[in-house]
């Protein structure tokens, strides 16, 4: 705080514990920072803009501001056409008028009754010792008194706080203390302290300051203040003294002003010319530097695009002849697959070959462009990598360069404009030989622009950059060098690729015919095989029917045989029991020739002839029943070894049957890779048996088929046809 705001400072800081006895319309408060302040001060502060912006406001034409009333007044001063004496005594009379003004507003604001309760601040005629006695008292003992505000303690506290950082900070303001002529309470307040360790934000840190109160209040008897103002009392003095100050200072600044004027004037002139050569030295030294920096760091940014350019080309070249060289390989490779099917290919292998060769060839070409390439790459990244450091050393150089001259050109500019201002013609083209004429500067704008112009001095760094440069510049043609290698190894290499995909398709030519025609022999031997599987059905379908109708004549026989068997066993028994009764009646006869005496020996003979015709009878069913035995006996022995050799048959037809489903399965197998099989079954119909030349086969396919093909086998017949041909002579 300084002058009349510290005097509303203390007046305020005086009623603060009773401030609704007193009435005035401000007051004091803490600020952003804790600090105790009254909200006056920012009327005080902004008072000039608050005039500039009323005037502005309510007087027509007035563009005014703070700067513009002070560039206004030395204006004034500066005007050599002004009598600065008359000037002088017109500013003395203004401001001795305005003091016999003020008195009288003061003493009304001093007289001001409102008739109220409340007292008119400026009637509390307190001094800034008695002010802070009390606030210590309130802290040493923490006790509000009589007041009735709550936070008096803590008020107290900063106002304590803020009179002692005015007397630490007093290099910046002046303080109560030193201003009353407080000097044994100075020693007390000129602590060294932080504004952390008092405390500005928060609550203030109350030991230090209970420890200033203490000794402030143990001694209060021997203060002393020379002075010893109320706040009133200072305002009126402020107002007393400051006038005549103004008109001494106001004198002595005059007095210097004349005689710096005719010392400045002269050096002027002289100063333009020797400064205006310095700028246009290094403006032109600059302008050289920036021309080759420019030129070089093109040339490095177009070796991006190029470098870039040519690492795609045989990048694209190199992906090309690998694309090319495996086309080539699986041309020659089915190449080699349809020969294997056929050699009917021969010819179309042989010039695929040729082409696979010769794409192999430029794809080693590409290869090799790719690997020299990749070195001279690494090799351009490596002297980039150094290249951009010491770019960034002579971007450095270069800026800083810039800076100095920058700031000669803008203090050289400033200087002219200043020089333009008041009211002299300067040339345009300050560098042109004979067209400077160094202006007359009028006083007011002397300092500024001697400020310019004394800080152009010629720069000795130009030397150094421009070595870099050329080191810059020299490190440029060797990347250019190695970059158009890159650039011509590339379009080689994206020629030899273009000729190797060429080279490629004509494998693929050769290849694809080779293909077609392997393609068309296994549609061949897929019709052959199922031709055959066909016949084979066919033929097992024959067989089983024949083999069916041979079992059934054997039946039949075996049936003709078993009922000869019964027949004969029939017979045998008959006879048996007819030669036994014949035995019985010979022997009853003869039984009775011995018994009876009327029967006669013909009796006897009788009974004897009976006897010998029924053995003789017995012996002829005896020896007819051996020979049927023996011819029932071998028709048995037929009928077992036809049984077998039907057995024989049916084995080897159920065999070959099974035989012939698992290669009509593997065959069904093989029509997976065939568009359209669904329509193509093998039975023993097979109907449209050459169907395969009209159904679409992908040669991958058909090399599938073709391998698989083999696997099938041929179908044998023979031992079906063998065991049928003995069961047929069996049952013959």
């Amino acid at each position: 705080m300084d002058g009349i705001e510290r005097d509303f400072f203390n007046a305020f800081e005086a009623i603060k514990d009773y401030p609704n006895w007193y009435v005035y319309g401000h007051s004091n408060k803490n600020d952003v920072d804790g600090r105790r302040k009254n909200e006056v001060l920012a009327l005080f502060k902004n008072i000039t803009k608050m005039y500039a912006e009323c005037k502005n406001k309510f007087v027509a034409n007035e563009h005014v501001s703070v700067e513009s009333l002070e560039r206004k007044v030395m204006a004034e001063v500066d005007n050599v056409s002004t009598n600065l004496t008359a000037w002088e005594e017109k500013q003395r009379t203004g401001w001795n008028a305005t003091l016999t003004t003020v008195k009288p507003i003061l003493n009304e604001m001093r007289g001001y009754d409102p008739y109220l309760i409340a007292m008119n601040v400026w009637h509390h005629d307190t001094t800034f010792l008695k002010t802070i006695l009390e606030d210590c008292w309130r802290v040493r003992w923490n006790s509000q008194g009589w007041s009735w505000v709550y936070n008096i303690i803590e008020s107290s506290g900063r106002n304590v706080l803020r009179h002692v950082t005015d007397v630490r900070d007093k290099a910046l303001l002046n303080n109560s203390i030193e201003e009353n002529e407080c000097g044994e309470l100075k020693a007390i307040f000129n602590v060294n302290t932080t504004n952390s360790s008092l405390g500005y934000k928060g609550t203030v840190n109350e030991e230090p300051i209970r420890k200033i109160c203490t000794q402030v209040l143990e001694n209060k008897d021997k203060y002393k203040c020379n002075v010893n103002r109320t706040s009133w009392q200072w305002i009126e003095e402020r107002y007393k003294s400051a006038v005549p100050e103004m008109i001494e200072r106001l004198n002595m600044s005059l007095i210097q002003l004349r005689d710096a004027e005719k010392r400045v004037t002269g050096l002027l002139g002289e100063l333009f010319v020797q400064k205006r050569e310095v700028y246009c030295n290094v403006t032109r030294a600059m302008n050289e530097l920036n021309t080759s920096f420019m030129f070089a760091m093109k040339k490095n940014i177009d070796f991006v695009s190029e470098i870039n350019t040519a690492r795609s080309t045989i990048t694209a070249a190199g992906a090309d002849a690998r694309k090319a060289l495996g086309k080539s390989r699986l041309a020659f490779g089915d190449a080699s697959k349809a020969k294997d099917i056929t050699s009917t290919v021969a010819d179309q292998l042989k010039q695929a070959q040729d082409a696979n060769e010769k794409t192999k060839q430029l794809a080693d070409e590409v290869e090799t462009l790719e690997k020299m390439n990749e070195a001279t790459f690494k090799e351009v990244e490596a002297e980039r990598s150094k290249m951009a450091e010491l770019k960034k050393e002579l971007e450095s150089a270069v800026s800083l360069e810039r800076v100095r001259v920058n700031s000669i050109g803008g203090n050289f500019t400033q200087a002219i404009k200043l020089a333009k201002s008041s009211g002299n013609e300067v040339a345009a083209e300050w560098c042109h030989e004979g067209t400077f004429t160094p202006p007359n500067v009028m006083i007011e704008y002397a300092l500024d622009v001697i400020k310019r112009l004394v800080v152009i001095s010629p720069s000795d760094s130009f030397d150094k950059t421009n070595s870099l440069l050329q080191q810059y510049t020299l490190g440029t043609a060797a990347l250019n060098s190695k970059v158009e290698e890159l650039m011509k190894r590339s379009k080689e290499a994206k020629a030899s690729a273009l000729k190797a995909l060429a080279s490629a398709d004509e494998a693929e030519r050769h290849s694809k015919k080779a293909k077609e025609i392997a393609t068309e022999v296994v549609k061949g031997e897929m019709n052959a095989k199922r031709k055959e599987l066909c016949t084979a059905e066919a033929t097992l379908t024959e067989n089983t029917q024949e083999l069916e109708k041979l079992k059934a004549q054997e039946s039949y026989l075996f049936k003709n045989i078993t009922l000869m068997d019964v027949l004969l066993k029939k017979i045998v028994v008959n006879a048996t029991t007819g030669s036994a009764s014949c035995t019985g009646i010979a022997a009853v006869v003869k039984e009775a020739a011995k018994t009876a005496l009327e029967v006669g020996g013909d009796a006897e003979q009788a009974a004897e002839l009976t006897s010998e015709y029924c053995a003789r009878v017995f012996s002829n069913v005896s020896t007819h029943e051996k020979e049927a035995k023996k011819v029932t006996a071998k028709m048995v022995s037929m009928k077992q070894n036809a049984d077998q050799v039907h057995s024989a048959a049916r084995i080897s037809l159920d065999k070959s049957r099974s035989e012939l489903y698992k290669m009509k399965m593997s065959f069904n197998g093989l029509l997976q890779y065939v568009e359209g099989h669904e329509i193509m079954p093998v039975n023993a119909e097979c109907s449209e048996p050459d169907k395969f030349n009209t159904i679409h086969i992908s040669f991958e396919n058909a090399t599938a088929i073709y391998s698989k093909l083999r696997d099938i086998g041929t179908f044998d017949e023979a031992s079906v046809s063998g065991n049928l041909s003995a069961f047929r002579n069996a049952v013959s």
